[in-house]
């Protein structure tokens, strides 16, 4: 039962050029297009470009369509770009989907790769994703009969699955040893609110396909049992970088939804930039280490606020967290040059925030270059006093490192250069007052532990350190005096929400908070008293 055949969907498959970039963008209509937005980003100048080129191939010959982009673009917030072109040109309508993608589904794309001549080529996919049940933002594809190393060009193409409903977006690769391994995609699930903001058609594939929906669907073997863990760790490693109601007809176009669509899922926007690293001179080195610090400080500006960042992207906020090489330096001018060892530290606050969010391991690499730039500030009391509060906070990042690589020679050198400067930052005492009690229980002090945790004062410190210092108390056997820290921290949290915005950050950062006070207050409960029935009722 397919909607449209396959040669039907490769004529809408056209290849878009802006300044001296190719994409792949597809036509959704006879005078309407769709591509990813960095098809559309001209790095000479910093911005996106409001015109393109579509270059339509038909009976072999070339013909070039000036488009338009749509005026509600937006490019902090959407992820695709709608497309209006100045002549119509001769292709049938395209079904666009929402779907939930199952586990090996398999799937198909069309696009013009760099490694194909910039040719059109067929590339069958499977999706891939074992972190998320249902996919509603990323999919993670396999490449199932291709094999080349990169698959740039291919950005915008559409992804159908087996009855050629459209229902992604390709929207870059990911690499593993300088090898593409793996194509990311952009559900149409996670485009509800983007569809109806450009009055897009769009339908509920499983009402569409009815009973053909569920003789197709595949049988998820994560269903009713635990995640494997081989998958699942090979699931991050091949990450690199990232409903209508009532009856329905193919005419009808985006409605509300039951779940509300005006909740848009949360999302990051970060970008990739290339670099030469290492193969460009030290003024080219020095040039992108500033781009970089300042790329990423105001990506951080639009951080969504979460705790930590979301296991599903993650890694690819480390595919982006490019430029580990600009941490090597040379010593020589480290150490006499002001402005060169500030421009380091700059490159490694940005870079070390990006990790700590996302819960990144450091290589030994980087932990050396960091603690080299870190320590030649401490050095040089004038400059570090100019840097305080990015020197602290990598101080901090690294006492962490060494503290779960169980390095406590570095780990005391470092503890006895920042107790002297928690003044830093703010809260900058408890901060390092956590660290102190974490590294105790690293070497299993449990006594001093338990004696420095009923000694502190919780009301004074940060959420998130609280939080932190009532799970180790709850480590150490501390369940009743954790019970009631908690049930305190779980109020003022709720207290302090009450008075945000609920689209603010913050608001989202407390819920995070909140979230994870709650889990740790229900374990607190069934710890004390698995079997009572008041328990039963309050874990509800």
């Amino acid at each position: 039962m397919k909607v449209i055949t396959d040669k039907e969907l490769d004529d809408t498959t056209v290849q878009i050029k802006c300044g001296e970039n190719y994409g792949t963008a597809f036509l959704i209509n006879e005078n309407t297009a769709i591509t990813v937005k960095h098809c559309l980003y001209n790095d000479r100048r910093k911005k996106y470009e409001t015109n393109a080129v579509l270059l339509v191939y038909i009976n072999n010959e070339e013909i070039k369509i000036n488009v338009i982009v749509d005026k509600l673009f937006d490019s902090r917030f959407d992820e695709l770009v709608v497309l209006h072109c100045e002549e119509k040109i001769n292709v049938p309508t395209l079904y666009l989907a929402y779907a939930d993608i199952c586990m090996f589904e398999d799937l198909k794309a069309i696009g013009f790769g760099n490694s194909y001549e910039r040719k059109k080529r067929w590339i069958k996919l499977q999706n891939s994703n074992f972190i998320n049940n249902d996919i509603s933002e990323n999919m993670i594809l396999d490449m199932q009969n291709s094999k080349a190393i990169d698959y740039r060009g291919f950005s915008g193409a559409l992804i159908a699955d087996t009855y050629n409903y459209v229902v992604g977006v390709i929207k870059s690769q990911l690499n593993e040893n300088g090898k593409a391994n793996a194509l990311l995609g952009i559900s149409l699930k996670n485009q509800l609110a983007f569809c109806r903001k450009y009055n897009l058609q769009i339908q509920d594939r499983q009402k569409a396909l009815g009973d053909h929906c569920e003789k197709a669907r595949i049988t998820d073997f994560r269903d009713g049992i635990n995640q494997n863990a081989y998958f699942k760790n090979k699931q991050y490693e091949n990450i690199a970088f990232s409903i209508n109601s009532g009856d329905e007809t193919e005419g009808t176009r985006f409605s509300e939804e039951t779940t509300n669509p005006d909740c848009k899922e949360l999302n990051w926007n970060i970008k990739y930039t290339s670099i030469d690293g290492l193969l460009g001179n030290s003024n080219k080195r020095r040039k992108e280490r500033k781009e970089l610090a300042k790329q990423w400080a105001e990506e951080f500006d639009w951080y969504p606020g979460w705790l930590t960042v979301p296991a599903d992207f993650r890694q690819q906020v480390k595919s982006y967290t490019n430029g580990k090489e600009l941490l090597q330096c040379s010593e020589k001018e480290l150490e006499s040059n002001f402005d060169y060892c500030n421009e380091l530290l700059d490159f490694a606050y940005e870079y070390t925030r990006r990790y700590k969010k996302s819960c990144l391991p450091l290589d030994k690499n980087i932990e050396n270059n960091l603690y080299k730039i870190w320590d030649t500030l401490n050095s040089h009391s004038d400059w570090k006093e100019k840097n305080k509060n990015k020197w602290f906070t990598v101080g901090l990042y690294l006492l962490e490192n060494y503290r779960q690589n169980m390095d406590e020679e570095k780990w005391n050198s470092i503890c006895d250069q920042l107790k002297p400067c928690t003044n830093f930052i703010v809260d900058g005492k408890y901060y390092l007052k956590l660290e102190e009690i974490l590294m105790n229980l690293f070497k299993m002090d449990l006594e001093k532990v338990q004696l420095e945790l009923v000694s502190c004062s919780l009301e004074e410190m940060p959420y998130e350190v609280r939080l932190r210092f009532i799970g180790v108390m709850t480590e150490c056997g501390l369940n009743e005096e954790a019970l009631k820290a908690v049930e305190e921290l779980t109020n003022d949290i709720q207290k302090n929400n009450n008075e945000i915005a609920e689209s603010s950050p913050q608001n989202v950062y407390l819920k995070s908070l909140l979230v994870c006070a709650l889990y740790l207050k229900e374990h607190l409960l069934f710890c004390m008293n698995p079997y009572k029935e008041e328990t039963r009722k309050k874990m509800q």
